[in-house]
């Protein structure tokens, strides 16, 4: 059974669910968009990069989520944005690699540099950590 409810937050409802519910929401999918608003292709969401903030799980905003894929079609990164807010939608974004590895060490989340999937980015951390010793 699925738990929905929401707080109220200014002119703002936020929508909070059972931990089954969160499990639905990481299998559904995000639009990816281009500059011009089209849409070119659907990404598995995540909220990889969110952190615990000693009460939920968030990417520095209540309600906020943020994770990151690789879309192989495109050979670029996507930073996913989450949201529980009502009237908001999730949405993902194409970003540079510099972009996607500035998001991973600000997040914290340097983990993410070992899997595979980011090699690139690790490599691109490994050139600037050499530049700068």
């Amino acid at each position: 059974m699925l738990v929905f409810g929401y707080f109220a937050c200014a002119t703002r409802k936020l929508y909070y669910c059972a931990p089954n519910c969160i499990e639905m929401l990481n299998m559904s999918k995000v639009s990816v968009k281009d500059e011009n608003g089209n849409v070119v292709a659907n990404v598995k969401y995540n909220s990889i990069l969110d952190r615990w903030d000693g009460s939920s799980w968030t990417s520095g905003s209540t309600g906020l989520h943020l994770g990151i894929t690789m879309l192989k079609k495109l050979d670029s990164f996507v930073l996913i944005h989450g949201t529980q807010w009502q009237g908001e939608q999730a949405y993902a974004e194409i970003v540079t690699d510099e972009e996607a590895l500035r998001v991973i060490l600000k997040t914290n989340h340097m983990e993410r540099l070992e899997d595979i999937k980011y090699s690139r980015l690790k490599k691109l951390w490994e050139s600037k950590k050499d530049k700068e010793e």
